[in-house]
Formats: structure tokens, C-alpha cells, sequence
């Protein structure tokens, strides 16, 4: 190796050398600041693992945090629902209680708070249940007690209908609907509502709808009036003529109980059942017919028929407005107003025979005008007015006349009385009314004149002839009467019995003729000392026998009256 290399050689291995020592040095550092990092780094994987552990510490916080208050707020709502039930808003409770399970509780489903919460729920449902149910008693009680009062008020709606129909037929002469009648009062529809409040019912039938139990509760609404019915109308019940309250009393109870069913019915759906409404209302009208029937069995009292009439006609009525079948009641009403009649025409009957009986057959003596008005009200004689006649005054008749016709014509008026409200019927009322004075004038009062025609004697045989003429002219006033009281479309009315007295007149005659012949024979037969086969003729009649038929023409005329002579 030359010289000029050499050195750079020794420069380059001196060089080297250096670069050893650096290098040494520097993996001395790089390996202590290895060790320095492993040291810090070791620290910082520490300080990582603790950031970590105390982040999922403070996640679990929050998460423990947000459960905490997800499960306070479902107390809260479970709170709030006890509070809505408390305050009887039930189905607000029920919609709280629907949005808890289906939307709150599915987010803490994992906890144990949820199956307590799970439980809850139903609990909580079956409590509104028998909430409402506790409601709905207390309603039904109020209801039992307040029936009455509704049947009562529309029993009496009722009957200022009927008032205002007689009183248009009074002024009018003319019924008029009672629809029309209805519009000027408070309807019966309202009678309930005036005294019951059914918001109760309407709210327990919707929370058992949100429920899924409506079937429930209609078979226990369902017993809960069959039983309230069979205590109404399954009772003992005896009707007495005597006194009516207890009658009364018993209609207003069944009209509130029915009218409160056909409220429910109407004001529902497919709530309360039809065929067991009619069911009761069967039984009810079953036992009414009984009561009715078995009350009336003995009674003589044509009152008592009367004023039952009246209050069941107001009840059907009142019913068939709403839609119940009456048809029953109106054929035992039809019944009442047959034996009605029976009752009246019997002691019409009575009175017009012993009026007849009792008469002393002498001409009426009218003493002022009272008592002459009172006679003319009976019985249309004549047109002279009262105030034109100077008292006393004799009349042609006897008391038979006025008192007769006074019976007949309260007859009718209780008749007709009676049967308003049977427009429906009022062909077959107008041929039982004919049918019936028919009897009463032929077969009563006929038959008991010409009785009296055989037993008595001249003077009363007379009396008889005239006062059969005043009942041809009181025949003729009732035919009058009775074509009014059907109104002008049905035809005039004419009676048999006009016939009967006028052919009765000759009879009468025939008899008054019997007994005066009699008596002219009796006279004869005392003059046996007259010579009655004189053989010589005489130029003027007899004074003997022209003094004894002067005493009979004017004797017996002034005495008798006898008006064919």
C-alpha cells in the first residue's frame, strides 16, 4: 500500500472507529429510551385501562340512571292510573293502562320490576271493573227508587192528555189526536229523564266494551232486573175496589220500570235484549190481567170500573208509545167497559122499575123555575121558557117522566164517559149503546108500563097513556143525543123503542076503553030500578038518563082527563 493511501486509510479506519464509539453511544440511548417508553407506555396502557373501566362505569351509571327513571315514570303512570281511578275517570285509566303495557313496559321487559308491573295491570283493569260494577248498583238502587216517580209522572202526562181531549170534544164536539195534544206538554219520552240519570249505565257499558266483558256485564244487568221485575210483578198483590192506592201505585211502578226499559233499549245497542224485555213485559202484563180480573170478580161498583179504566187506559197508553204490544190490556179493558155496561144498564134498570112502582100516577106540580129547569133538563117537553110561566104550574106527566129520563140519560153519559178513548172501537160502542136503551126503554121501562096498564085502574091507566107519549118525545131527544154523540158522519140514530110507545098508545087506549066500558056497565047495573022496556014511546029523551050521562061526561072527563075524549 503506498504511502498517499495509507493515511486515508488510518483516517478512515480512525473515522470508523469513531462511528463504532457513536453508534454504541447512540444504542446505548436508543435502548434507554426504549426501556423509558416501555416504562411510559406500560403507564398509559394503565391509565387507558382505568379511562376504560371508568367509562363503563359511567355508562352503566347512566344506563342504571335511564332505567331508574324509565321504572319512575312507569310508577308514575301506575300512579297516575290509581289517581284516575280514584277520581271514577275509568276510562282514561284504561287508555293509561293500555299505553303502560304496550309501550312503556316492553323497555324494562328484563326486569323483575316488569313482571310485578305485568301483574299490575290486570289487577288494576278488574278493579276499574268492579268500580263501575259498585257504580252501576248504587245506579240500579237509585233507579228502584226513582221508578215510581216516573211512572208517576208520565201516568199524570198522561192524564192531562186525556183532559185536553175531553175538553177539545167538549168545545168541539170533535176528538183530536193525541200527537197533536203532545206538542203543547212534556212528553213522556222526558218522564225518565227528569228523574234518572243514565250517563252511570252508559259509561259501565263502555268500559266493559274497552274491557271485552259487555256480554258480562248484560247477563248480570240482565238478572239484576229480571229480580227487580219478579218483586214488582210476582208479588201478592190483591186489588181492592175499595181503595185504589195500592192499584195506582202498583201501574206507576210497572210504567217506570218499562219506560226505563225502553229508554235502555233506545239509547243502546245490542245492550239490553229485546225478547227479554218483551218477556217481562208478558209476565207484567199477565199478572195485571190477573190482578184486574180477580179483583173485579165480585164488585158491583160500576165506579171502581170506571176509574180502573180510566188509569189503564193512561197506562197502555203511555206503553204502546213505546213500542210494547197492548193488545191484552186493551181486550180486558174492552172486558171492563162490557161489564160496566152490564153493571149500569142493571141499576138503570132497577131504579126505572122502582120509579115506576113508586109513582102515584098524578100530574107533576112545578112550584118555581129551579124546579122546573131541573125538569127540563131531563126531558125537553117544550119550548117555553121558564121565566115565561107563572108557578106553580101543572104538568101532563107524573114523576116518572123526569125521573125516568134523568136515569136514561145519566146512562148514556156513563156510557160515553166510559168508552172516550175507543175511537178505534166505535162502531161496535154505538151498537152496544143502541142495543142497550133498546132494552131499557122496551124491555124495562115498556114492559113495566103496560105491567102497570093490567094492575091498575082508570085514573092510573091514563097517567100510563100519557106518560108513554113523553117517552116517545124523550125517545126522540135520545135518538138526538146519540146521533150527535156520533158526529155527523156516522148517520142519524133511530130507535125501535120511538115505534114501541107509539104503538103502545092504542094498547093504552084499548084498556082505558076496557075500563071506562066497565065502569059505564057497573053504573048501568045500580040503576036497576030504571024500566028500560018501555013500551011507550017517549018524546024527549029520559032526565033520568040524561043526568047520568051528563055525570059521566063531565064527572069523568073533569076527574080523568082522558085525552082521546
Amino acid at each position: 500500500m503506498c504511502n498517499f493511501h495509507y493515511q486515508e486509510f488510518v483516517q478512515s479506519v480512525e473515522q470508523l472507529l469513531k462511528v463504532r464509539l457513536g453508534t454504541a453511544n447512540l444504542k446505548s440511548k436508543i435502548v434507554n429510551l426504549n426501556l423509558e417508553m416501555q416504562d411510559a407506555g406500560e403507564k398509559i396502557i394503565e391509565k387507558k385501562k382505568e379511562i376504560i373501566d371508568h367509562r363503563k362505569i359511567l355508562l352503566n351509571i347512566e344506563l342504571a340512571m335511564e332505567t331508574v327513571q324509565t321504572c319512575l315514570f312507569v310508577l308514575d303512570v301506575a300512579n297516575k292510573i290509581n289517581s284516575q281511578i280514584e277520581k271514577g275517570k275509568y276510562y282514561s285509566s284504561l287508555r293509561m293502562l293500555d299505553d303502560l303495557q304496550n309501550t312503556h313496559l316492553p323497555r324494562i321487559v328484563e326486569y323483575e320490576f316488569a313482571k310485578d308491573m305485568q301483574h299490575f295491570i290486570p289487577t288494576q283493569r278488574e278493579n276499574i271493573r268492579q268500580a263501575v260494577l259498585k257504580e252501576i248498583r248504587l245506579w240500579l238502587g237509585t233507579v228502584n227508587e226513582r221508578t215510581r216517580a216516573v211512572g208517576n209522572a208520565a201516568l199524570g202526562i198522561a192524564e192531562k192528555r186525556e183532559l185536553k181531549r175531553l175538553e177539545n170534544i167538549v168545545t168541539h164536539g170533535h176528538s183530536i189526536s193525541l200527537d197533536y195534544i203532545a206538542n203543547d206538554d212534556l212528553d213522556v219520552y222526558d218522564a225518565a229523564g227528569e228523574h234518572i240519570d243514565f250517563k252511570p249505565l252508559f259509561k259501565c257499558i263502555h268500559i266493559h266494551d274497552v274491557l271485552g266483558k259487555r256480554a258480562v256485564f248484560m247477563e248480570q244487568f240482565e238478572g239484576h232486573r229480571g229480580t227487580q221485575a219478579d218483586l214488582l210483578f210476582k208479588s201478592n198483590f190483591v186489588l181492592n175496589s175499595d181503595d185504589m192506592k195500592a192499584f195506582d201505585t202498583f201501574l206507576q211502578d210497572a210504567v217506570g220500570f218499562f219506560i226505563v226499559e225502553a229508554v235502555i233499549m233506545a239509547s243502546t245497542q245490542n245492550f239490553r235484549s229485546r225478547t227479554n224485555v218483551e218477556h217481562l213485559w208478558h209476565m207484567a202484563s199477565e199478572k195485571l190481567n190477573a190482578i184486574v180480573v180477580d179483583g173485579l170478580a165480585d164488585c158491583q161498583n160500576p165506579d171502581a170500573f170506571f176509574m180502573i179504566k180510566q188509569t189503564l187506559s193512561s197506562f197502555v197508553y203511555i206503553l204502546q208509545g213505546y213500542g210494547y204490544a197492548v193488545d191484552k190490556l186493551r181486550t180486558l179493558i174492552l172486558s171492563l167497559f162490557d161489564r160496566h155496561v152490564e153493571l149500569t144498564k142493571m141499576s138503570c134498570c132497577e131504579q126505572i122499575i122502582e120509579t115506576i112502582e113508586e109513582d102515584d100516577y098524578t100530574p107533576v106540580i112545578v112550584e118555581n123555575q129551579d124546579e122546573y129547569k131541573v125538569i127540563k133538563s131531563a126531558i125537553r117537553f117544550e119550548n117555553t121558557t121558564p121565566e115565561k110561566i107563572k108557578y106553580p104550574r101543572i104538568l101532563p106527566f107524573s114523576k116518572t117522566i123526569p125521573d125516568c129520563c134523568y136515569l136514561i140519560k145519566a146512562y148514556v153519559n156513563g156510557f160515553y164517559r166510559f168508552s172516550n178513548g175507543f175511537d178505534q172501537h166505535h162502531n161496535e160502542m154505538d151498537d152496544l149503546l143502541k142495543k142497550s136503551l133498546e132494552g131499557i126503554l122496551i124491555n124495562t121501562v115498556g114492559a113495566t108500563l103496560s105491567r102497570k096498564l093490567v094492575e091498575n085502574d082508570l085514573g092510573e091507566c091514563i097517567q100510563i097513556l100519557i106518560n108513554a107519549d113523553y117517552f116517545c118525545i124523550a125517545c126522540s131527544e135520545l135518538e138526538f143525543i146519540f146521533s150527535e154523540k156520533k158526529g155527523l158522519n156516522r148517520g142519524q140514530v133511530s130507535l125501535q123503542a120511538s115505534k114501541f110507545f107509539v104503538d103502545f098508545r092504542p094498547v093504552a087506549e084499548r084498556r082505558i076503553i076496557s075500563l071506562v066500558d066497565s065502569k059505564i056497565d057497573a053504573f048501568l047495573d045500580h040503576s036497576v030500578h030504571y024500566e028500560w022496556t018501555s013500551s011507550v014511546v017517549q018524546a024527549n029523551p029520559s032526565p033520568y038518563l040524561q043526568g047520568k050521562a051528563h055525570s059521566i061526561t063531565s064527572g069523568w072527563t073533569k076527574q080523568y082527563d082522558i085525552p082521546f075524549l
